[in-house]
């Protein structure tokens, strides 16, 4: 009977001492020293309870039922040994299309270049670490300048107030003297905070105004703001620059932008952009084309053409652009960008960029070798540049003698100086349409991200060069009308037809027997 009672309470320390342990790995997963005392009573009491049960295995029954234990054991170690691993050196494999669960590239070049600690502080409870731990944990792993610290805010209290946290799940970011709190923490909150912190100033990008360009305040259709809001998000700054007010480009200007005009500039202006390029300046160019065939701003011609970038007067159409979801043929699709250039060699082929209503550019040969002049996106090859703008009026397109077959180049990067007396280099990017960008087609994953490449180009952050978005897909299968009839016929009438064929010979055959 004490026997009995001994082994009862030495199974029952057992059970209590293995659930224990696998519920602290669970719920505490930050106290490894509990989960590793409570195995290590397990298996003290384990080896009690087979030194007791050693007189009682004499006989074969008992023989093989230890054999049992043992190897029942012994799979449960394997595991437990297996589990231990796979948790203490992950290895996970994304298999969504965007990589929705892989930090972004932008992420890993942010984190990769921090060169002073950052100290993170995530405030949560204990039994809500795990709904933060996979994302932190991939912070982590990409730099050892980064260290991460779990704060249960009803434990500490005291801290909660030095850090000035107002509710749970908050992470504290520090640098130096420089701090940020991000609620409710994302991939995409976390990365832009960690940029606020190193930029010690921030870039500034001069929009020009004054000539009816896009405006990167409006919310509307033809606005800028979505695109304006990722320059917030990368610590850039945006200011309004009237070049007739001021005269000339300020020197704080760490690069212009002219988006859209659809009035044309004085000479003075023209001037002053035309200097403020020599002397090493940054700009961006996005210039349309009245359907009309008709320039908004054709005093730029003179100057694009000294830096070896001619536009054209054309439009360019993509008959398979509306079968892949674009709304017109005038919308085409930029399936090829530049694999040399920063701007674009990490946008990747399955990444969507479409350019409405665009015009082809045309890099001018014989460039002097102190300027590099590339192409950065090309249409397909389908596609071809229109300059029929009668036939865009009634909406009847074909490509004729006069028109330019694809690829068409819609965007160029300039790199390098026309006085060689001037010691930094200009940076130029022009498009074919500054409609890309705006709120209508800037949430197209590629439009986003090649606009704010080509900023970040510009002011030289190419740190911050690399693709922001990561869209969950709608899973829409796009078929051809032929296609979609052929899946009809197959699913809606020869495969029930088929089955109901062989049911009824089933049935009369067996009325038969």
């Amino acid at each position: 009977m004490i026997r009995k009672n001994k082994l009862a309470i030495l199974w029952s320390f057992c059970g209590v001492f293995l659930l224990g342990a696998l519920f602290s790995s669970i719920l505490l997963p930050t106290q490894t020293w509990l989960s590793i005392t409570l195995s290590v009573c397990f298996l003290i009491n384990l080896v009690f309870l087979f030194w007791d049960y050693k007189k009682s295995l004499t006989n074969r029954t008992m023989g093989y039922g230890f054999n049992s234990l043992i190897t029942i054991v012994l799979v449960i170690s394997i595991v437990g040994v297996l589990n231990f691993l796979s948790d203490r050196y992950p290895y996970k494999v994304d298999l969504t299309k965007n990589k929705l669960h892989t930090l972004t590239n932008q992420t890993q070049k942010v984190v990769k270049a921090l060169d002073n600690q950052v100290h993170a502080t995530l405030f949560i409870q204990d039994l809500k670490k795990r709904k933060y731990m996979d994302l932190l944990d991939q912070y982590k792993a990409l730099s050892p300048n980064l260290n991460i610290e779990y704060v249960d805010p009803r434990k500490y209290p005291t801290k909660v107030k030095q850090f000035k946290v107002r509710k749970d799940e908050t992470l504290h970011l520090a640098l130096d003297d420089r701090t940020s709190l991000v609620e409710e923490p994302t991939e995409a909150k976390i990365t832009n905070a960690l940029i606020n912190l190193t930029q010690k100033e921030k870039p500034l990008l001069c929009w020009i105004v004054g000539h009816n360009e896009k405006n990167f305040e409006s919310s509307e259709a033809n606005g800028y703001s979505f695109v304006k809001q990722g320059l917030d998000q990368q610590a850039f700054e945006i200011n309004s620059l009237n070049l007739l007010q001021e005269g000339r480009v300020p020197k704080n200007c760490g690069a212009i932008a002219i988006v859209g005009p659809t009035k044309s500039f004085f000479p003075k202006e023209i001037e002053s952009i035309e200097r403020y390029l020599r002397n090493g300046g940054r700009a961006l160019f996005a210039f349309d084309l009245k359907i009309q065939g008709k320039e908004f701003s054709p005093e730029f011609h003179p100057l694009l053409k000294k830096w070896h970038i001619a536009p054209q007067r054309d439009i360019i159409i993509d008959p398979i652009a509306k079968m892949a979801g674009a709304p017109d043929p005038a919308t085409p699709l930029i399936p090829i960008r530049s694999p040399s250039h920063a701007i674009t060699q990490e946008l990747g082929k399955k990444t969507h960029i479409i350019f409405p209503h665009t015009r082809s550019l045309k890099v001018l040969p014989k460039s002097p070798t102190s300027l590099n002049v590339q192409w950065l996106t090309k249409s397909s090859s389908q596609s071809w540049g229109e300059t029929d703008f009668g036939e865009l009026k009634q909406g009847k397109v074909q490509p004729n003698k006069g028109d330019k077959k694809g690829p068409l180049v819609t965007s160029v990067a300039i790199e390098g100086k026309l006085n060689s007396r001037v010691l930094k280099n200009s940076r130029i990017v022009v498009f074919g349409t500054s409609n890309f960008a705006t709120n209508s087609y800037a949430r197209y994953s590629g439009n986003y991200d090649l606009f704010l490449n080509s900023t970040s180009w510009l002011l030289e952050q190419e740190n911050l060069i690399s693709i922001r978005s990561k869209l969950e897909d709608s899973g829409k299968l796009h078929l051809a009308q032929s296609t979609a009839n052929l899946v009809m016929w197959f699913a809606a009438i020869l495969f029930p037809g088929a089955i109901s064929i062989c049911g009824i010979t089933f049935w009369a055959r067996r009325r038969k027997l």
